[in-house]
């Protein structure tokens, strides 16, 4: 089906020949998005990424959830403990990149892993 092959043409993006990448991202913008997602699947998460350290640049805190906020600053804030809780499983470029936003998310992270450190063994006796 159309679907796949533009699945597969998507994961082998960085191998096109540059006039074949041309032409296809040439298609539409809706292509063009589907296939780069597909040649770097982390490229919205380094988005969202970024957006956290701008707003903890720009405001010198975590960003909060609270209903008096802005709900951009909540969406950001839903997505870092989302990020937060997921520490275990999300790969050591995604780590490494929350730890390199800012010195807050760094402790906010040395926080969490405090916490599953410490509630990770007390499963072990159950």
């Amino acid at each position: 089906s159309l679907a796949r092959w533009l699945t597969c043409q998507g994961r082998r993006f960085s191998q096109l020949q540059p006039h074949q990448a041309r032409r296809l991202t040439s298609v539409s913008p809706h292509v063009t998005k589907r296939v780069k997602y597909l040649a770097d699947p982390l490229s919205k998460w380094r988005e969202r990424c970024k957006q956290l350290a701008d707003f903890v640049q720009s405001v010198r805190r975590l960003p909060s959830t609270t209903r008096t906020v802005p709900s951009s600053e909540q969406s950001v804030a839903r997505w870092l403990s989302t990020q937060l809780r997921s520490l275990e499983v999300i790969s050591a470029e995604q780590v490494a990149c929350l730890n390199d936003t800012h010195p807050l998310v760094s402790s906010a992270m040395r926080k969490r892993q405090n916490i599953v450190v410490v509630r990770q063994p007390s499963k072990a006796f159950k």
